[in-house]
């Protein structure tokens, strides 16, 4: 795909030219002859400018650059990891001269509740009349730390974690070994309603067995465990109740078998979380929430596919 553009992009009376020009990767199946899209997808849009050069007589490219880039790991995996970079610019007046060109850098990773944002923004300036776009760097990504050093020995003491049963009317999470034995108990708070989910916005913590689909580091509820609600059997509830539809009810059974993330902008709702930050606070609005040195010690134990079981 491609576009072609004519304007004065810097205002000083004379037109640019713009091309952006887009593409997919794709790779042929063997013996068939026929092109399908490989499992590492890379889309990508690539700008490029033109300018006249009044002395010269010319016409110059200014500035190339890839504007956006999505890449998906395992594109049929539910559990793809989608990351797309954005590039946008604008120019800026100065008092003598070609102005400078601003450019801002976005890139996207996750989808969702587990989305996070990087932005970055640099200035160039023309050398001999051409932008040359230099590298921008992103900022380093931290990992979570325990807060203090009695949190660090905490966390170490705690084994991994296999099993997670939250009993809502005693307000605790306890978590178990691979032996099936009782490693720890931490207090939590979860629905300002009593019984189980049934509808976005009901404000009820959903009962059953689900698993852990979502590891979220940039939570801003500190640090975020996503479960697998609505599972199979909330998705049958809910199209006989007819909240979703048949499309909808199999595309979660779907990513349920396959251990992914369900469909969490249905009428049953979604975005379940284990997540931090439970201060003073009596309830949520149907998470599952405990303070901040317990999160921290759950999440570092916890990994991507443990079964969580809610109870009552």
């Amino acid at each position: 795909e491609s576009a072609l553009c004519v304007f004065d992009i810097d205002g000083d009376g004379i037109n640019e030219v713009m091309a952006v020009f887009g593409g997919a990767s794709t790779q042929t199946v063997a013996g068939s002859g026929k092109v399908k899209p490989v499992k590492n997808t890379v889309e990508t849009l690539t700008c490029v400018i033109w300018r006249v050069d009044e002395k010269a007589k010319k016409i110059v490219e200014i500035f190339r650059h890839t504007i956006y880039r999505k890449t998906v790991k395992d594109a049929e995996g539910l559990f793809a990891v989608h990351k797309t970079e954005r590039l946008m610019f604008d120019f800026e007046k100065t008092p003598n001269g070609p102005p400078l060109m601003v450019v801002t850098r976005l890139l996207i990773s996750g989808d969702g509740a587990n989305a996070r944002t990087e932005r970055n923004v640099v200035k160039l300036e023309p050398e001999n009349s051409v932008y040359k776009m230099r590298t921008i760097e992103k900022p380093p990504v931290t990992k979570p730390q325990p807060a203090n050093e009695a949190d660090s020995q905490a966390a170490t003491a705690l084994g991994t974690v296999h099993r997670i049963v939250v009993v809502k009317s005693q307000g605790v999470l306890i978590a178990y070994d691979k032996e099936g034995k009782e490693m720890k108990r931490y207090d939590v708070i979860t629905g300002a309603v009593k019984g189980d989910k049934e509808i976005e916005g009901d404000k009820k913590t959903p009962e059953g067995e689900f698993y852990i689909c979502v590891k979220n580091t940039a939570s801003k509820y500190h640090l975020s465990l996503g479960m697998s609600y609505p599972n199979a059997e909330d998705a049958q509830r809910g199209l006989k109740a007819k909240r979703i539809t048949q499309k909808e009810h199999d595309a979660i059974v779907v990513a349920i078998k396959k251990g992914g993330i369900p469909p969490w902008k249905t009428k049953l709702g979604g975005e379940i979380f284990i997540h931090g930050e439970k201060g003073d606070r009596t309830d949520t609005l149907g998470c599952i929430a405990m303070s901040n040195a317990d999160v921290k010690e759950l999440f570092a134990k916890t990994a991507l596919g443990v079964k969580v079981v809610v109870k009552p």
